[in-house]
């Protein structure tokens, strides 16, 4: 885990800096980590919601998404940004996997 939550492709010190977390990787964690109670799933939470709030990249929204809808903490309302675009057929289908977490019917967990 990243210094104040979140998590990267590599580690979270490298050459003696402080590395930072990517959505991606925060979300896929957050998705790997679904059931896990410890004060280092909240603060990843956090940065979760946070990159969500900024985030423009599809391939990013879709895996906080998932990442968020694992443990029960998706925005309440969240409305995906408009101007996103969807370039590829690994992105489109998340999202309309994801989008059906987002109406209360996940094929992810029961």
């Amino acid at each position: 885990m990243c210094s104040g939550g979140g998590w990267n492709y590599g580690a979270p010190r490298a050459l003696g800096y402080d590395a930072l977390p990517y959505p991606e990787t925060t979300g896929m964690a957050l998705a790997a980590l679904r059931g896990w109670k410890a004060p280092e799933i909240r603060q990843g939470l956090d940065q979760a919601r946070r990159f969500l709030e900024q985030c423009r990249s599809a391939d990013a929204l879709n895996w906080l998404r998932l990442g968020l809808h694992a443990h029960g903490q998706m925005p309440p309302g969240y409305c995906r940004p408009q101007d996103v675009a969807y370039r590829t057929i690994p992105e489109a289908s998340l999202d309309i996997l994801v989008s059906g977490a987002d109406a209360g019917h996940s094929i992810f967990w029961c």
